[in-house]
């Protein structure tokens, strides 16, 4: 495969599983360093990545609601890297289901937005203005799945899909 993406910064959220970490493959195999950024939940999941990752990439452990560790790792990437090229905000979760509207709880509702526009919000909120000022930058959004069709009795959750 040719290396289109070389020298290239690419930041994966929801980077541990499913679209994110297909994603994440994706940009590695093609020339990338990746910022692998995911929660990690199971034990040995975060070595397992590093090491499937190798030099191509580096995981960060982070809960993307919490601002603070969202501006700490994108910064620690720019600093290190020298800048960010791409964004892809794959990380998302579907709540509860199966539920009709007046049936959901609030508190599972704000945390499916949290991590479905929040994370976005957070991590294009400190990656644009490098990208901005190194002229160059790539933003990608992409809702987890169920939030891409409609279910008859609930409301729709979608996030931003792009910049």
């Amino acid at each position: 495969m040719a290396a289109r993406l070389n020298d290239q910064i690419a930041l994966v959220t929801g980077a541990a599983s499913g679209l994110g970490l297909a994603i994440a493959r994706r940009l590695a195999a093609e020339g990338a360093w990746v910022a692998l950024l995911d929660l990690c939940g199971r034990p040995g999941q975060r070595e397992e990545m590093q090491r499937e990752f190798g030099a191509s990439g580096q995981v960060y452990v982070l809960d993307i609601t919490k601002e603070d560790e969202v501006r700490g790792v994108v910064e620690r990437v720019a600093r290190a890297r020298g800048r960010v090229d791409i964004l892809v905000n794959s990380a998302g979760i579907t709540g509860e289901t199966g539920l009709k509207s007046h049936e959901t709880r609030t508190d599972n509702l704000r945390l499916v937005f949290e991590v479905n526009f929040m994370g976005s919000y957070f991590t294009s909120k400190y990656a644009l203005p490098i990208m901005v000022g190194q002229g160059y930058g790539r933003i990608r959004h992409f809702p987890p799945l169920p939030a891409r069709r409609e279910m008859p009795g609930c409301w729709p959750i979608r996030g931003p899909r792009r910049l």
